[in-house]
């Protein structure tokens, strides 16, 4: 996989940290937390267990599907997923007006594949419907001060091609730091993600779970904060988030 630039590399090296972080536990005072999903509430515990294991992210560099292979390339916000044995063939690539920020490769639509997740900023647009409605619409004001605004948008194989499957409307406030884990072992991924604020820089925020919904994304649960990192770690047969 060709080197990632700007909030692409970022995004790794924040994962790269997070790791020292957790081995710098056994000897570092920092506060670190411990949250477990219970039903649709996360259930807080100051302690971390001593044996727990850092779940790994899926690696970017691929995508499989049946006897398909096909790689990644991201480079300055976009992303392109080419054939990985001639790099010219593109089969898709991100739209020139999108700023892909972060990327994951994780089954939040449990179509049973994986599919490229991402967090994309692009130039806000109300629903058509909003035009008639005097209030300017429900989604008005989700956007920063330039008109840009955050959305969560899945592209996957739908056994054609790659394409957009699911793309949400402008996003109540950004999220960063995207993270999918079965957190409550029903064999179904959740994702966990921080969520700031427009037109603040998106350092910490609050935690928040969101599950598919067969049309879209439920949050299950927020917790309101200034948090900065988690990861996903195993222990005792339990997937937990560990945050700071």
């Amino acid at each position: 996989m060709r080197k990632s630039k700007k909030h692409l590399k970022v995004k790794m090296n924040r994962r790269s940290i997070l790791i020292a972080l957790f081995v710098l536990l056994l000897v570092s005072p920092v506060p670190i937390q411990r949250w477990s999903l219970s039903g649709d509430t996360l259930l807080h515990d100051s302690t971390v267990p001593f044996n727990w294991t850092l779940i790994s992210p899926n690696p970017l560099n691929h995508f499989e599907f049946g006897s398909r292979q096909h790689c990644l390339e991201n480079d300055r916000q976009s992303i392109k997923i080419v054939d990985c044995q001639n790099k010219t063939v593109i089969k898709w690539q991100s739209p020139e007006n999108w700023k892909v920020t972060e990327a994951i490769t994780a089954d939040l639509n449990r179509d049973g594949r994986n599919e490229l997740v991402m967090v994309v900023w692009r130039e806000h647009k109300t629903w058509p419907i909003d035009s008639f409605l005097p209030s300017g619409g429900r989604i008005a004001d989700f956007h920063d001060r330039n008109g840009k605004s955050c959305h969560l948008i899945l592209v996957g194989w739908d056994g054609k091609k790659y394409r957009e499957l699911w793309a949400g409307s402008s996003l109540i406030d950004p999220v960063f730091n995207i993270r999918a884990a079965d957190l409550d072992r029903d064999g179904n991924q959740e994702l966990v993600t921080l969520e700031g604020k427009y037109d603040n820089r998106n350092i910490t925020g609050n935690l928040t779970v969101w599950d598919w919904s067969g049309f879209g994304f439920r949050l299950r649960d927020r917790q309101q904060g200034k948090f900065s990192e988690f990861g996903i770690v195993s222990a005792n047969q339990n997937v937990m988030i560990v945050s700071d």
